[in-house]
């Protein structure tokens, strides 16, 4: 299986939208009136990045502005935190009530 190419348009799109994405999950976490540790925070952070840079690859055909594309990433981002925070709820009670 050949690498991607480093230089293609996709995948620049994908990690601009990815790093909005961490920005994004950065000021949440600054804005957040309750601490979390480390190890939370970087879940946090890694999480937005993640869904941010998929919104980016997803949206990347669709979205000819690249201001809205952008946009759409960073909220994406900032989204993905809260989405990663009910998906491990929701899990882990599933997971008390099998075991």
């Amino acid at each position: 299986m050949a690498s991607p190419d480093p230089s293609s348009s996709l995948w620049i799109d994908a990690a601009i939208s990815g790093m909005l994405g961490v920005a994004a999950g950065l000021v949440r976490w600054l804005t957040d009136p309750n601490p979390k540790s480390l190890g939370c925070t970087a879940r946090h952070l890694l999480a937005a990045g993640i869904t941010a840079g998929f919104s980016g690859l997803a949206l990347a055909n669709l979205i000819d502005s690249d201001g809205l594309k952008y946009a759409t990433a960073g909220a994406t981002g900032y989204a993905g935190v809260a989405l990663w925070d009910i998906a491990s709820a929701k899990l882990r009670a599933m997971l008390e009530k099998i075991g």
